[in-house]
């Protein structure tokens, strides 16, 4: 039994190793086209906090509301008018269990990592940028805007109004809500990969592999 145990404990060591290994690499190694604000005119923006990445857009332009998608009554009373509108996807465990790392629960974690499980989208509205932590610019082409937005929403579980289907009254603070989700939370696809993915879809400047926000933050940086 204590044999058993001990194996078990070097082969998770060695996952564990190997995970953190090839993420350290691969979230250094970019591809993908930096979009030059000279050639664009839509603007959309990456943020970054302690925890995870997530996209912000106008909440309304010329191309698309999200306000008809997800009023913004759903979500909150507090802003009558809000500027911009922050979508992020992670592991409804892990949002619901722990708002930072202030908060840390290493079951939680563990959880979320190595068991696949369900996942949410969380929908917060701006008064402006400066309510984002790390704020980073994309400027998009109409077609590429367009495509962001529709990968975001293909994450969506929608009602038969076709609007998004918010899971509760839960939220973080007095201006986000959570909403039902498409796909699985697990180790091969955490809440970075999924803005990696968004990334990927504009074929914006992105790391190949990014299991954790450093590497978005990164190529956001390189020109």
């Amino acid at each position: 039994m204590k044999k058993t145990l001990k194996y078990l404990a070097l082969f998770l060591l060695f996952i564990i190793g190997t995970y953190l290994g090839l993420a350290l690499i691969l979230q250094n190694i970019f591809t993908g086209e930096y979009k030059s604000q000279d050639q664009t005119k839509f603007e959309a923006y990456v943020s970054s906090s302690e925890i995870h990445t997530e996209f912000v857009f106008p909440v309304s332009n010329t191309l698309f509301s999200w306000n008809q998608f997800i009023p913004v009554s759903s979500v909150t009373t507090q802003i009558p008018d809000p500027k911009y509108i922050a979508i992020g996807w992670g592991s409804r465990n892990f949002f619901f269990n722990m708002k930072t790392w202030d908060e840390i629960k290493w079951g939680v974690i563990l959880k979320a990592v190595f068991l696949p499980g369900e996942s949410v989208l969380h929908v917060e509205y701006l008064k402006d940028l400066s309510e984002s932590p790390k704020i980073y610019p994309l400027y998009l082409t109409k077609d590429d805007y367009l495509k962001l937005v529709s990968f975001i929403k293909s994450y969506f579980v929608l009602d038969e109004k076709g609007h998004a289907q918010k899971i509760s009254e839960f939220s973080h603070y007095e201006t986000d809500k959570f909403f039902k989700s498409h796909h699985s939370y697990h180790m091969l696809n955490t809440c970075n990969m999924w803005t990696q993915k968004g990334l990927e879809a504009i074929d914006a400047k992105r790391p190949i592999w990014a299991p954790f926000k450093y590497g978005i933050e990164n190529a956001m940086q390189v020109h």
